[in-house]
């Protein structure tokens, strides 16, 4: 578990429910919808304020860090609110919007990615602006990608490209592949790898 493994580690964990998180009802799930980047980052946004206003968390020395959705998150936040946090670490993130909906296949899975994120055609220009390695050049601080290759939910193509942008942008980041490894850190090798690389404890080091 993420949050008990930094918890343990002495690091105050917010893991707000922004909108569109499941288990506060059909409304504030639907909320999230096509907000990605948006809405649903703002939540994160004030979420933190609302933990630095409490004094649970001092200005500056915030970090933040996610998987999945919560990659793509990492990553907008520093792209977003480029000065709020000191890193960001992604495992396993989707980072371009247009390619994720344009990939999304065929049938049910295509309907459900065209009512979450957004269509291809229709909402380019929005999905564009909210696709952290089209905006790579906005980062001020460092970010750390982790990735299996052989992820069946985020494909590790979009890692590559986010490295790629954040090359290309000279900015500091790490890339690690994991080779062969999928969207659950299934090997333990491989969690093990994540939980202790230097490159995550320097992110949190910084908050």
């Amino acid at each position: 578990n993420w949050v008990a493994f930094m918890a343990d580690r002495g690091y105050a964990v917010l893991q707000p429910n922004f909108r569109g998180s499941t288990g506060r009802g059909q409304a504030f799930m639907e909320a999230g919808l096509r907000k990605w980047g948006l809405e649903m980052q703002d939540d994160l946004t004030d979420a933190v304020a609302e933990f630095v206003k409490r004094g649970v968390a001092a200005p500056g020395r915030v970090a933040i860090v996610g998987a999945s959705y919560g990659g793509y998150a990492a990553l907008m936040g520093v792209v977003k609110t480029p000065t709020l946090y000191k890193g960001a670490f992604a495992f396993a993130p989707v980072v371009d919007l247009v390619e994720l909906t344009r990939e999304a296949g065929q049938g049910s899975g295509r309907n459900t990615v065209r009512r979450q994120v957004g269509d291809a055609r229709e909402d380019r220009e929005r999905l564009e602006a909210t696709s952290p390695n089209r905006h790579a050049a906005k980062i001020q601080v460092p970010v750390v990608l982790i990735h299996g290759t052989h992820d069946r939910q985020a494909e590790y193509e979009h890692s590559v490209w986010m490295a790629k942008a954040l090359k290309e942008a000279g900015k500091p980041h790490e890339f690690i592949t994991l080779d062969k490894g999928d969207h659950q850190l299934s090997h333990h090798p491989y969690r093990m790898q994540t939980f202790t690389t230097d490159q995550m404890t320097r992110i949190h080091d910084a908050s």
